[in-house]
C-alpha cells in the first residue's frame, strides 16, 4: 500500500455547504491512499458566499458556482494557490442551478436544483447562452461529473446512479440503483472521477455536518466507505474527469493501511487466523470471476496446515476448503463487495500437534470476465512455536473380551477432548478401536496422543468322547471349540504319538485305536487371528476294558440239558454264544457237546411181606459221570399159612415167629 499525495496523484477540491450564520467556506484538499479505503483531508483556504457545484476544466482550471441569491449565479475561476476568485459568467437568477462540469474554461454543463426540474443546460460563456438541452426524467440532488467522456449525477428518486444523454436528455439512462441514505439528513452530494478502475468518488451526508467519503462501483453498484471528512463537504471535483480513458489498473491489496504486517500464528489459535486484512483494496475492469487464495509452497505441515472458508456470502460458490487452495467462484450475480467479504471468511488453520515455525506466505489472485488477471496480493502469517502438553496414553493393548480398560491422559487439571466425545482426564472402554485424547492446558500447545485398543474374542477349547472301549474297538473323540476363525490343534496320547490338526474352524471328530487306558492331553493351539484361547478341559482318559474268546466241551448224560446263553440245551453239537462282560464288552463262547449214554437196570423180586412189594429206583454213579438207574420191582406173593410147631432147649429161641 502507498499513498497518494497532492504531488503525485490528483487533488481533490471540496466546498462545504454552506453553515448558517457564518457564510463562509472552507475549500481543502484531499489525498486518498492506493487502496482507497482511506483518506486526509487539509484545509487550504475560505471564500466567502454560498456554493452549489464545482468543477476541473481539461487544462487544470478550477472553477465553482457562487450563488448569488436575487442576483443570480457566478461561476467564478479560483486560483488554487492563492484562494483568489474571478467572474467568468452570471447566470440570471431564473435559472436556479445546481452541479456542473467545466468541459472548456468556457463550456460549461449543469443542471435543475433538487426542486426545479430534470433539465440539463449548456452554457456558453463565449455566446452568452444558456440553452435547456431537454429533462432526464429525473431529478438530480448532487454535483455532476464526467467519467470516461460521460455525465453522470445522482438521482434523490428513485436513489441512483443517472447518466446523461447530453445530445438528448430524454434518452438519458437510470444506470445502477444505490441504498437511500439514512434519514433525516442523509442524501449524496458531491460525485467526481476517481482514480480507482470503474469508481466514482462520492461524498453522502451522513449528519448535520458530517460526510462520509464513498467509492461507487460502476459495474455492480456497491458502496465502500473510504473515510470521514474532517468538515462538511458539498462538492468534490478532480482533473481525472478528463481522462478518457479513465485509468483502470486492475489491483488488489489484502492490508491497504499496512496495518497488520506479519500475522502470528500459534497452536493456541484454535479458529485459525483470517487471510485478510478488513480494508482489502479490489479494483478491476469488469466483473470478477473467481479469486483464488492459495498457501504458498512449501507448506511444511501438509495437509495438517490449510485454508477454511468459515461462513456462507450469497452468490459466492467457495471451492477447497480444507485444502490449501480455495477458489471463490462468482455463481452469479456476485458483487466486489460480496468478494471481499467472502475473502474475510476464509482463515488459516494448522492443526499440527507442533506446527513448524516460520513465516507462511498467502497468495490472492482474482480473474475478471474480461479475462485480465490481478497482481498476486500477499499476506504473511507468521506460525510461532510453543510447547506442547505431553500427553502418553502407553502402548497399544490387547484384552480379553468382557475386559474394562482405564486409559489416563495424566495432566491433572487440563481440558480433556477425547474421540469417545468424553472431558475427564480418564475413560474406561470395553470396545476395539483407536482412542484419542486431545489435552489442552491453556498454555501449551495442546497434546495429543492415540492408543489402540484390540478387545480379542474368547474362544474356548476342550477335548470330549468316548471314555472307555473294548478290546479291538475305536475310540471317537471330539475337539470342541467356538472359534470364529481357524485353530491348529495338538494333541498328545500317553502312552501313543501326537496329532497335529490344522485349520479346525468348528467341533472336530477324530479316531484312535488305543490297546490300553490311554490319557489324551492337548498340548498346543494357535489361532489364525489374535484371540484369547481357554482350554475349559484339556485332558481326557479313554479306559480300555477286555474282550474275551472261549471254546468249552462239555459232556451230557443223555437225557440232561445245560444253559446256554439264551437256551436250554440238549443235544450233541457245537453251540455259538455272544455275551456281554460286566464292563459290556463281547465275549464268543462255543460250546462243544457230547451226550453220554445213560445204564438202566431192572430187577424183578418177590416178597410175602407186603411192605417190601412195590418198585423202587436207585441213581448210581458210573465212571463217566452219568447216573445208572436201577429199578428194582418187588412182587407180593400169595399168602400160604403152614403151621409148624417145633421144640427148644433154648429159651431165647422159645417163641411164634
Amino acid at each position: 500500500m502507498s499513498c497518494l499525495t497532492f504531488c503525485c496523484f490528483e487533488k481533490m477540491l471540496a466546498q462545504p455547504y454552506e453553515t448558517v450564520g457564518v457564510g463562509t467556506g472552507i475549500w481543502s484538499s484531499f489525498e486518498f491512499n492506493s487502496c482507497g479505503n482511506g483518506c486526509s483531508q487539509t484545509g487550504l483556504f475560505n471564500v466567502i458566499g454560498g456554493h452549489s457545484g464545482v468543477s476541473f476544466a481539461p487544462d487544470g482550471s478550477y472553477y465553482f458556482f457562487h450563488a448569488l441569491g436575487i442576483d443570480g449565479t457566478r461561476i467564478n475561476l479560483l486560483d488554487l494557490t492563492t484562494g483568489f476568485t474571478i467572474t467568468m459568467y452570471t447566470i440570471p437568477p431564473i435559472y436556479l442551478l445546481s452541479g456542473f462540469v467545466a468541459v472548456s474554461n468556457t463550456v460549461f454543463y449543469s443542471m435543475d436544483g433538487p426542486s426545479d426540474g430534470t433539465s440539463i443546460y449548456r452554457i456558453d460563456v463565449v455566446s452568452n447562452s444558456i440553452t435547456n438541452l431537454g429533462e432526464t426524467g429525473y431529478p438530480a440532488k448532487s454535483d455532476m461529473c464526467l467519467y470516461n467522456g460521460n455525465f453522470y449525477f445522482i438521482s434523490p428518486d428513485p436513489s441512483g446512479l443517472v447518466q446523461v444523454d447530453t445530445a438528448n436528455p430524454a434518452n438519458s439512462s437510470f444506470l445502477l440503483t444505490i441504498p437511500e441514505p439514512p434519514p433525516p439528513w442523509g442524501e449524496y452530494l458531491g460525485i467526481t472521477a476517481s482514480p480507482f478502475c470503474n469508481t466514482l468518488l462520492v461524498t453522502e451526508r451522513t449528519d448535520t455536518w458530517d460526510n462520509t467519503f464513498l467509492l461507487l462501483n460502476l459495474l455492480d453498484g456497491s458502496l465502500t466507505n473510504l473515510c470521514n471528512a474532517e468538515f462538511h463537504v458539498f462538492g468534490i471535483s478532480s482533473i481525472l474527469e478528463h481522462a478518457n480513458p479513465a485509468p483502470c489498473d486492475v489491483m488488489l491489496d489484502l492490508d491497504c493501511d499496512d496495518s497488520n504486517g506479519v500475522v502470528p500464528f500459534d497452536c493456541l489459535d484454535i479458529d485459525g487466523v483470517v487471510i485478510t486484512d478488513s480494508d482489502i483494496g479490489l479494483f478491476a475492469d469488469a466483473l470478477l470471476t473467481e479469486i483464488t487464495i492459495t498457501i504458498a509452497p512449501p507448506i511444511p505441515d501438509a495437509p495438517n496446515e490449510f485454508l477454511i472458508y468459515t461462513g456462507s456470502i450469497p452468490n459466492i460458490d467457495p471451492v477447497g476448503s480444507g485444502t490449501s487452495s480455495i477458489t471463490l467462484i462468482n455463481a452469479g450475480g456476485a458483487t466486489f463487495q460480496d468478494f471481499k467479504d467472502a475473502l474475510q471468511l476464509i482463515v488459516y488453520q494448522n492443526i499440527s500437534q507442533q506446527p513448524t515455525p516460520g513465516l507462511r506466505t498467502i497468495e490472492v489472485q482474482f480473474t475478471t470476465e474480461s479475462g485480465a488477471m490481478s497482481n498476486i496480493a500477499e499476506y504473511y502469517i507468521e506460525v510461532e512455536e510453543l510447547g506442547h502438553v505431553v500427553v502418553d496414553l502407553g502402548p497399544d493393548q490387547q484384552v480379553c473380551e468382557g475386559t474394562n480398560v482405564l486409559i489416563d491422559a495424566g495432566n491433572p487439571g487440563a481440558t480433556y477432548a477425547w474421540s469417545t466425545g468424553d472431558a475427564t482426564q480418564t475413560i474406561t472402554v470395553d470396545q476395539s478401536g483407536q482412542y484419542i485424547v486431545t489435552v489442552t492446558d491453556g498454555v501449551n500447545c495442546p497434546g495429543m496422543d492415540t492408543v489402540l485398543l484390540e478387545v480379542l474374542p474368547n474362544i474356548d477349547v476342550s477335548l470330549a468322547g468316548d471314555t472307555y472301549i473294548c478290546d479291538n474297538e475305536s475310540a471317537t473323540l471330539i475337539v470342541q471349540t467356538d472359534t470364529p476363525f481357524t485353530l491348529d490343534i495338538e494333541i498328545q496320547a500317553d502312552p501313543g504319538s501326537s496329532f497335529v490338526f490344522n485349520g479346525v474352524t468348528d467341533d472336530f471328530t477324530f479316531i484312535d485305536l488305543p490297546t490300553e487306558e490311554t490319557t489324551y492331553t492337548i498340548t498346543s493351539v494357535t489361532s489364525s487371528q489374535p484371540a484369547c484361547i481357554t482350554l475349559s478341559d484339556s485332558v481326557h482318559t479313554v479306559e480300555v476294558f477286555p474282550s474275551y474268546i472261549f471254546e468249552v466241551d462239555t459232556s451230557l448224560c443223555d437225557g440232561d440239558s445245560i444253559w446256554l446263553g439264551y437256551f436250554w440245551e440238549s443235544g450233541a453239537g457245537t453251540y455259538e454264544n455272544m455275551l456281554q462282560t460286566f464292563d459290556g464288552c463281547d465275549s464268543f463262547v462255543t460250546t462243544y457237546i457230547t451226550i453220554l449214554p445213560a445204564i438202566q437196570i431192572a430187577i424183578d423180586s418177590t416178597t410175602c411181606n407186603a411192605s417190601e412189594a412195590g418198585v423202587f429206583v436207585t441213581h448210581l454213579n458210573n465212571p463217566n459221570g452219568c447216573d445208572t438207574v436201577v429199578t428194582t420191582t418187588v412182587i407180593l406173593l400169595t399168602l400160604d399159612t403152614t403151621f409148624l410147631m417145633t421144640s427148644s432147649c433154648n429159651i431165647e429161641e422159645v417163641g411164634m415167629t
